[in-house]
């Protein structure tokens, strides 16, 4: 019975590849005439056999159509299998009620989710809300932590808040070599108040 599983998962694998591949080929027109609707009809057969990217693809589609119930749906799917993408979106999806209650602390738990998966975007969502005390206890250490980790990973707002923190002493001490540091970061990658604040420091 164990045997038959694994074949039959596999099997699951190869249907779900397949549909996806069909899916890409209709919304490409790749050997096939370009069909919007056919390729999310096969989409859908790939996401429901739990491929992942096609999972993603029929969220995108019904966001795009501003459905985002259906979107958390297919989105939902994603996250279950552990798509930092999927999980900051329902992250994004549960802080603004979009398709569903806002709920910061189901938000909190997502952006958390994807954080520890190295989502940039992901990991300044959660500092802000570990800063601000949305969703999750206030707590300016932790925030500095997951700051420093989308900074590094090349988000130009964690740069900023960075540069704020250390010029401000938020949770730390005041550290103006820092500050000048992440200020400057920021503003290599053109953001204007990174700039001014850099002049300032």
């Amino acid at each position: 019975r164990f045997c038959c599983s694994l074949y039959n998962r596999d099997d699951d694998e190869r249907k779900a590849d397949l549909a996806f591949e069909m899916g890409m080929a209709y919304k490409n027109g790749d050997g096939v005439d370009q069909d919007p609707e056919m390729a999310i009809a096969f989409f859908k057969i790939a996401a429901e056999l739990g491929h992942m990217l096609a999972q993603m693809a029929v969220g995108s589609y019904y966001y795009a159509l501003n459905d985002c119930y259906e979107a958390i749906k297919w989105i939902g799917m994603a996250a279950e299998l552990g798509n930092a993408e999927a999980l900051f979106n329902m992250g994004v999806f549960y802080m603004e009620g979009m398709g569903c209650d806002q709920d910061m602390e189901l938000s909190a738990k997502y952006f958390h989710r994807a954080a520890r998966r190295r989502h940039p975007e992901a990991q300044f969502a959660y500092a802000d809300l570990l800063s601000n005390g949305w969703g999750v206890e206030q707590d300016e250490k932790r925030a500095i932590k997951f700051f420093s980790d989308a900074a590094e990973n090349g988000n130009v707002e964690a740069m900023y808040r960075l540069g704020e923190i250390y010029e401000q002493g938020i949770g730390t001490e005041v550290q103006l070599d820092a500050a000048i540091k992440w200020y400057d970061a920021a503003c290599n990658k053109g953001h204007r108040q990174a700039a001014q604040r850099l002049v300032m420091c």
